[in-house]
């Protein structure tokens, strides 16, 4: 074959492969056109969105477009504040306020479970407790509180030259020290095999009433708070827990649902641990739900903690329809990663997320940090410059978050609980306390002008009922008052001592609790109310009738 030839058809093989390749290499144009589409989609999509860490949330960055329509669940059609029923029963007295919530039933149960604890024993010299003697004997204790005494020797207490007279004027020492030993709330026939089944069980009873008339009582605000109360006790008890962020450390433990706004306590629930060693599974859920069973659809919102927040949680409360707001841990799986803290993030910057139903947002209030909160009550991200460009979500649930804990505090201040190895009676106490604030918040909306110019309103409410309680003091003679400030310790005098012209008490050389240390000031007189040591110039004698 001639060299041309072969040239030639050489030449035409390849046009006819170059012209197959060209045919190729078009289709995978077009392909690959379409898989650019698709990337950019994609990518278009992450940019909008962010999916949580197990992969089943999608969190928009945008808000929704209905998000500015207001929702059924967000409305209150109840009035807030007393009950018809509570406003019509609670009178001028302030003790029909309190029996509203520790009912003569209930005193009744307590005075039968206690003549029987006494006739057990064979108490020598005992005599059956009536119903409106053991109202004495709460009085008592709530008085003791109002004075701080609550640590004080009984013995001191009803001490006719250190004591205060209205607990003597109340009843004998050695009766309310009989009744304190001898109260009882359960059927101790029963108890042991009631206690097998709940942990709870010597206070079920008067719990369970006691709730009851919290929740009848009185019509909480739109927004609730969930959150714990340890109620210090170091005693025997199957259900003692140590928390060391409380003041207390160690106690029982008690999630409480309470008014956001007052925090009147609306229900209250004990934690008795495990039951038969079995894990309780779904308890952060429970705790929500339970409590507020009859507010279903009442279209509250609720404030709780990172303990309790979770999608499922907030999802199930909307099905109620109520709302929610908690800020949440950062282990959890419905958080998106690019919401935890990081160091490329500056200070005060915010990242949201939205659904249809609910908003998670993440902000950095210090470098390296992030606080993450989920809502289902704000579906917009709005900021407020004036508050270090926090988010909306986040003012509101500082707002709402404290409304246990004020709770806490104020019982803990004025408390009637005393040093005690048994478990019931200090729990009876706590709900002595609270039912003492409750009923001072039923008062004040039924008077609102209560003691206006007093500057301590629940130590006056407190004062007034103990005395109502106790009836055997004249309501006419003043209640002594403690004064303490940098200049003055009062120091109660009794006749006696007014006639030499002397301090009250006298004690060992101990130095001056109000003076500067660096003066190291030694005496020997004690005030009568507080039992510290005072010299002559932070103390004077005030006569019974001179004392406020």
């Amino acid at each position: 074959m001639p060299k041309e030839f072969v040239i030639y058809f050489s030449h035409i093989l390849f046009d006819d492969e170059e012209d197959i390749i060209t045919a190729d290499d078009e289709s995978d144009a077009i392909i690959s056109d379409e898989s650019d589409e698709e990337v950019v989609q994609e990518n278009h999509i992450l940019n909008q969105n962010m999916i949580s860490k197990n992969g089943e949330e999608i969190w928009s960055k945008l808000p929704c477009v209905n998000a500015a329509q207001p929702r059924a669940h967000n409305i209150i059609r109840q009035p807030t504040g007393p009950t018809r029923f509570a406003a019509q029963v609670c009178g001028q007295s302030v003790d029909t306020a309190f029996k509203l919530f520790i009912t003569p039933e209930m005193i009744r149960i307590i005075v039968n479970c206690t003549n029987a604890e006494a006739r057990r024993i064979r108490l020598e010299g005992w005599i059956d407790t009536t119903v409106n003697e053991l109202y004495e004997f709460i009085g008592v204790p709530l008085l003791a509180g109002v004075f701080h005494s609550k640590n004080q020797s009984i013995k001191e207490l009803w001490s006719r030259l250190n004591g205060i007279p209205i607990f003597s004027a109340s009843m004998q020492r050695d009766r309310f020290v009989n009744l304190r030993r001898c109260i009882r709330f359960d059927e101790r026939e029963t108890q042991n095999q009631r206690r097998f089944e709940d942990k709870f069980a010597p206070l079920r009873n008067i719990m369970e009433m006691f709730i009851t008339k919290c929740k009848s009582n009185y019509n909480p605000s739109a927004y609730l708070t969930v959150d714990e109360q340890l109620v210090t006790f170091r005693g025997r008890c199957p259900f003692k827990m140590f928390i060391p962020t409380k003041p207390g450390k160690y106690g029982m433990k008690i999630w409480i649902l309470c008014d956001a706004e007052t925090s009147y306590c609306i229900n209250l629930q004990p934690y008795i641990g495990r039951v038969n060693g079995a894990r309780d599974v779904g308890q952060v859920t429970r705790v929500v739900l339970e409590p507020t069973d009859h507010l279903n659809g009442s279209g509250r919102h609720i404030t709780a903690d990172n303990f309790f927040t979770n999608i499922h949680l907030a999802r199930a409360l909307l099905g109620r329809k109520m709302t929610y707001t908690g800020t949440i841990k950062k282990n959890k799986e419905e958080i998106p990663k690019k919401l935890l803290p990081a160091l490329h993030r500056p200070v005060y910057s915010s990242i949201f997320g939205f659904q249809n139903d609910s908003t998670i947002v993440s902000y950095v209030p210090k470098k390296n940090k992030a606080v993450i909160l989920l809502s289902t009550c704000h579906h917009s991200n709005d900021i407020v410059v004036d508050h270090n460009e926090k988010p909306r979500i986040i003012l509101d649930y500082n707002k709402y978050k404290g409304g246990v804990d004020t709770l806490d505090q104020v019982v803990r201040c004025y408390s009637s609980r005393r040093k005690s190895n048994r478990c019931p009676f200090t729990m009876f106490c706590n709900i002595l306390d609270i039912a003492a604030y409750n009923a001072l918040i039923l008062f004040l909306s039924i008077h609102p002008n209560y003691k206006n110019g007093a500057s301590h309103r629940r130590r006056e409410f407190l004062k007034e009922l103990s005395k109502s309680l106790i009836k055997k003091f004249d309501a006419n003679d003043n209640l002594p008052q403690i004064v303490a400030n940098n200049n003055l310790c009062q120091v109660i005098a009794q006749n006696s001592f007014l006639n030499q012209g002397q301090p009250i008490q006298e004690q060992h050389i101990k130095r001056c609790y109000m003076c500067p240390r660096v003066h190291d000031r030694k005496t020997r007189l004690q005030c009568a109310s507080c039992s510290h040591s005072v010299c002559k110039a932070h103390s004077k004698i005030v006569c019974n009738s001179c004392l406020i």
